[in-house]
């Protein structure tokens, strides 16, 4: 394990949040011993638990620190979802408006923003977030009952939206704007990534979604 290689990112990253060493043992609940442990590269095995309280207090994808943690293994016997180009990956870092189940009104508009990651290394150029919905298949749960038109889920203002050029390591906020159906109910719409060529860039990944609970305030 390169524990040699972590510690460095984390000093820089640090840095370059222009955080204390104290402000980030505390927030993470760590001892400021463990933190100056982890930077000098003392903790050959750092529990997951640790790098995951990290990642969150310096807002960083955790798979980031595993990655400068296992810095020249070769994993190559483990299976993993294979995206469109070699070694691209996304991360999730969180929704920074309108958490899954949060509240809206009948008929309203609101925003939702993710923030994601690239935890990959390759530059992303020339990408699209889209909109899925129109892809998902929607059955009824009784056959006496039709399918539930489109009116009964989120409407996009766009369906599409420009990620721009993200270099390894760097992350995008990306916001949609939508508006409610005009009853309570609770809704989900879909969005994955594609690439110039308008192919998805993650196929097997989920991507990601924005879940609701329309009610009558």
């Amino acid at each position: 394990m390169s524990a040699y290689e972590l510690g460095v990112f984390l000093k820089e990253t640090i840095r370059e949040r222009e955080l204390k060493i104290t402000e980030v043992a505390k927030r993470a609940r760590l001892s400021r011993e463990s933190v100056y442990k982890l930077l000098r590269g003392d903790v050959r095995e750092p529990d997951l638990s640790t790098l995951v309280r990290l990642s969150r207090v310096l807002k960083v994808h955790p798979i980031i620190l595993l990655r400068k943690l296992f810095e020249g293994w070769d994993f190559g016997w483990c299976e993993q979802p294979v995206p469109n180009q070699n070694m691209d990956a996304v991360g999730f870092i969180s929704d920074v408006t309108f958490p899954d189940n949060s509240l809206v009104s009948v008929n309203s508009n609101f925003v939702k923003t993710w923030e994601i990651q690239n935890i990959g290394r390759t530059e992303w150029v020339g990408r699209k977030l889209v909109c899925v919905d129109d892809q998902l298949e929607v059955r009824s749960a009784r056959p006496d009952l039709p399918v539930p038109c489109e009116r009964r889920g989120l409407i996009p203002a766009t369906r599409e939206i420009e990620i721009g050029n993200i270099s390894p390591g760097e992350r995008v906020e990306l916001s949609v704007e939508f508006t409610a159906p005009s009853f309570p109910c609770a809704v989900i719409s879909y969005w994955k990534m594609v690439d110039r060529d308008g192919r998805f860039s993650f196929p097997r990944h989920e991507g990601l979604s924005c879940l609701v609970q329309v009610v009558a305030f």
